[in-house]
């Protein structure tokens, strides 16, 4: 009987340690699991469709002067005004105020409603509209300043008239010749470079 009581408490501290040794080997085991588990799933995002537009299209640009390549209203539609010949530049209302039009007319006269260029005199009409009631003859002869006179319209002749002290200058609207008396003297100045707001063909 001894014997046994002797082994009794031994026993039971051996038991104690097993007990704790199976708790803490279970408890480490669920906390591996745990640790190890799935990982948890994250949502699915959509994936963006690529949109294709239709790029808008570029309107093309109105030429700002006339060259040898931007022949104007030859379509024969109402425009407001011929494109001023490339070099020579629409003035503004003060530069006209200072120094007069240029053959590029703007100003009070922004309309270009005729131009002639004989290879010795330029001409350009300009217009206050389209409409031709009220106009200028803008003039520049070779080696001679550039002159902005009052101009007049005659029918009979279909003649843009300007006068400059004793030089008249006759612009014949249907050919774009020029016709320049002075002296009592009248020289015809023939051209194959003109052009009508009214669509005329420039085929002298």
């Amino acid at each position: 009987m001894t014997s046994f009581k002797r082994w009794i408490v031994p026993t039971a501290i051996l038991t104690i340690i097993i007990v704790v040794v199976a708790i803490f080997m279970i408890q480490t085991r669920n906390e591996v699991t745990n640790a190890t588990g799935p990982a948890p799933t994250l949502p699915t995002l959509p994936v963006p469709t690529e949109e294709t537009s239709t790029p808008t299209p570029t309107p093309t640009p109105t030429p700002e002067c006339e060259g040898p390549d931007t022949l104007f209203n030859l379509e024969g539609e109402a425009k407001a005004s011929l494109l001023p010949d490339c070099g020579n530049a629409p003035v503004t209302v003060a530069e006209q105020q200072i120094s007069g039009l240029t053959l590029g007319c703007g100003g009070k006269y922004p309309s270009i409603l005729f131009k002639t260029n004989t290879g010795d005199t330029n001409v350009s009409v300009c217009g206050k509209d389209a409409s031709g009631v009220e106009f200028r003859v803008v003039v520049k002869e070779r080696g001679a300043e550039l002159k902005d006179l009052k101009g007049d319209y005659i029918w009979q002749r279909d003649a843009f008239v300007a006068k400059d002290g004793g030089v008249t200058y006759e612009i014949r609207g249907y050919d774009g010749s020029v016709h320049i008396t002075r002296n009592g003297k009248t020289t015809v100045q023939e051209t194959d470079d003109w052009m009508s707001l009214e669509n005329e063909p420039d085929d002298g």
